[in-house]
């Protein structure tokens, strides 16, 4: 959170954005697996000849996931493969980077994704145990 304010004021360059995607990852609960999805974003860009990588788009984008492919992939449509961006890099160690500085509040839909993921993991944990005894 600390490096999301901060960003507000990191310098920029500009940078190259090379994938756009979303990435669907799994939760085993009870013997079933779920899926969801999160958007997945990567540029490149240059600091001071040293060519590094942006994998974030956003500080909270670790808390996005969607139940469809589609929703992830809305989340990140303003992004194109080739597409030229401003990256903001902490100055003190630029591969600390990112394209949507200051963003650190999620979305509605990503506070539900959230909430849903840490339902289900506590469900699992509550079964588990329950299981145990």
């Amino acid at each position: 959170m600390r490096d999301a304010q901060a960003s507000r004021s990191w310098p920029s360059v500009p940078g190259t954005v090379t994938i756009v995607s979303s990435r669907a990852e799994w939760v085993n609960v009870r013997r079933k697996n779920l899926s969801y999805f999160r958007p997945w974003v990567q540029s490149t860009y240059a600091v001071n000849g040293q060519a590094l990588v942006c994998e974030r788009f956003a500080f909270n984008d670790h808390l996005i996931s969607t139940g469809t492919k589609k929703d992830a992939e809305d989340r990140i449509k303003s992004y194109q493969v080739g597409q030229t961006v401003q990256v903001y890099y902490d100055p003190n160690d630029p591969q600390k980077s990112v394209l949507e500085p200051g963003n650190i509040s999620p979305s509605m839909s990503s506070l539900v994704g959230a909430v849903i993921f840490f339902g289900l993991a506590l469900l699992q944990f509550v079964l588990a145990f329950l299981a145990i005894k």
